[in-house]
């Protein structure tokens, strides 16, 4: 029991383990207590029968202690001894838990950092996606401008070639009418 406290005090990430350590040494020094004093008491012994009947008689007149309140006395340490037992198993299995909780916590980090990586990337990954787009777009934006100013040249040029090619055939027309109008005469 003592190495498992040693375990979760190493930890030291949860914090009942210190109430844990209370409750250890608090038991700790019951027992110490509850031996020296069942140590000092003195022990049955059948034999004793009839001063028991005295010790009785002796209790009922002075007020004294007798062999079967000694006896009594032995009952109710014994109780406290299994009591005493009773809470090093329940400590011990309030350890185990902490243990499996410990183990718990740390699947679910191991769980929550996964997923955090895994939502990083895909943050990155998004981000680049959303760069290349912009960065095509802005491409697409230039081009379709320059696309639209080469248009409006071409449309300019074009026009201006028309109205040349009216002009052309017009001077064409007056110098035919004029050629032809200096043969008439």
């Amino acid at each position: 029991m003592k190495s498992d406290l040693l375990v979760v005090e190493q930890r030291k990430e949860f914090t009942s383990v210190f109430e844990l350590q209370q409750i250890e040494s608090f038991v700790q020094i019951l027992e110490v207590k509850l031996h020296g004093f069942y140590q000092i008491l003195p022990r049955p012994d059948p034999r004793q029968d009839l001063v028991n009947l005295g010790d009785n008689i002796l209790k009922t007149i002075f007020g004294r202690a007798t062999v079967s309140d000694v006896y009594e006395l032995h009952d109710v340490l014994d109780d406290l001894q299994k009591r005493n037992s009773d809470i090093a198993h329940s400590l011990a299995k309030q350890l185990t838990y902490v243990k499996k909780l410990g183990d718990t916590e740390s699947l679910n980090t191991e769980a929550i950092e996964n997923l955090s990586s895994i939502v990083k990337d895909s943050v990155i990954q998004s981000h680049g996606k959303y760069q290349q787009i912009t960065q095509d777009l802005i491409w697409f934006n230039l081009t379709f401008f320059g696309q639209g100013t080469t248009f409006a040249v071409f449309r300019q040029v074009e026009f201006t070639l028309l109205q040349l090619t009216q002009q052309l055939d017009e001077n064409f027309s007056v110098l035919q009418i004029a050629i032809l109008g200096q043969d008439t005469h």
